[in-house]
């Protein structure tokens, strides 16, 4: 599944559910979305923005924090 930068959380989760609700829950992918839900709208391609400048990255997993360095 791919989802383009924008697409809100709850419309992602919606259409999840309805493919195979069981799937991604046990994989984990539900409770990320629900995770994320908590802190923003939907995912944002941030990275590239050259006109936006961020003082604070929150990131929740070693692995992305780590991507985020890189």
């Amino acid at each position: 599944n791919v989802y383009n930068f924008g697409t809100p959380y709850r419309w992602i989760t919606t259409d999840l559910n309805r493919k195979d609700a069981a799937l991604y829950k046990a994989n984990g992918v539900l409770n990320m979305l629900a995770r994320n839900a908590s802190v923003k709208t939907a995912p944002e391609r941030w990275h590239t923005e050259r006109h936006h400048t961020f003082d604070v990255i929150i990131a929740f997993e070693d692995r992305v924090f780590d991507a985020l360095v890189d």
